[in-house]
């Protein structure tokens, strides 16, 4: 049932779907809110010397448990130890409730249930902070004052994404993938290249923002209507990636055809000869 193909380095996905994932996770991870707010906590920049050992080994552990649970399961399945689970999403569920220890589950099951709740504890908080304070100054309007206001849109998100969730007709990791992606596309770009190049300006970030969230949205809604043939992107590349380069190419035309811009000084030091303008 899982053929000699099963473990190939990229299974039986085509190698556009692989490196275009590779693409938005890699570098798409510079544009998620939900991680770069906890770097405010930062007292020193000297303590980001121990990210790359802290991240590794978190990243590392993570890997085993996908990698571990991808293979173990289709072999019980194919060994007939275990039943085949009815979705891929219960994979794990019944790997760790059927076959591992009664310690193991728990201690999976509690690092899931932790990792959950950050990653949701900080987009709600984002999110509601984003509608009473961040749009509203936008438009030119003073935002709500007070706790009741974000309190009151901190649910109307909770609510949304719930019932996003509950007609979501797909994997659990495709849903996740999906918002990453959006992130990604739309604020990647800025984030990279906004704060190191100082002739980005605003004008520049503005029209890359759209751009990702638009090619995204577009994209994922094309590949959802009835008689979609899901042909493009093409070669099964993810239009998370599509966006996020047509996000960059618009940063970078956008500055490249600006005027550039008049010496000064910025409020944010990011080191010597680097400032945000």
């Amino acid at each position: 049932r899982f053929g000699p193909d099963f473990l190939e380095p990229l299974g039986r996905i085509p190698a556009g779907t692989a490196f275009g994932w590779l693409l938005v996770f890699g570098v798409g991870v510079l544009g998620q809110p939900q991680m770069l707010h906890k770097f405010f906590m930062i007292r020193r920049p000297q303590q980001l010397a121990f990210l790359p050992l802290a991240l590794g080994a978190a990243q590392g552990l993570c890997l085993l448990v996908w990698i571990g649970l991808g293979i173990a399961v289709p072999a019980l399945v194919a060994a007939g130890r275990l039943a085949a689970p009815g979705s891929a999403d219960g994979a794990a569920p019944a790997y760790l409730l059927t076959i591992a220890p009664d310690w193991l589950a728990g201690l999976v099951l509690a690092g899931a249930l932790a990792a959950i709740m950050s990653t949701a504890n900080s987009f709600l908080v984002l999110a509601g902070g984003a509608l009473v304070r961040d749009l509203p100054r936008g438009l030119g309007r003073r935002g709500a004052v007070g706790l009741l206001g974000p309190r009151l849109a901190t649910l109307a998100v909770a609510l949304a994404a719930a019932l996003l969730a509950h007609l979501w007709d797909d994997l659990v990791a495709l849903l996740g993938s999906l918002s990453f992606g959006l992130l990604a596309a739309a604020l990647a770009p800025a984030v990279a290249l906004g704060l190191c190049w100082e002739r980005v300006r605003a004008r520049a970030v503005e029209a890359s923002i759209w751009t990702g969230l638009g090619v995204d949205l577009l994209l994922e809604v094309a590949h959802r209507l009835p008689g979609a043939t899901g042909r493009w992107p093409p070669d099964g590349i993810p239009a998370p990636a599509v966006a996020l380069l047509a996000s960059f190419a618009v940063l970078l035309g956008v500055t490249w055809v600006g005027e550039r811009p008049v010496g000064g000084t910025s409020d944010l030091d990011l080191g010597p000869g680097r400032r945000l303008g």
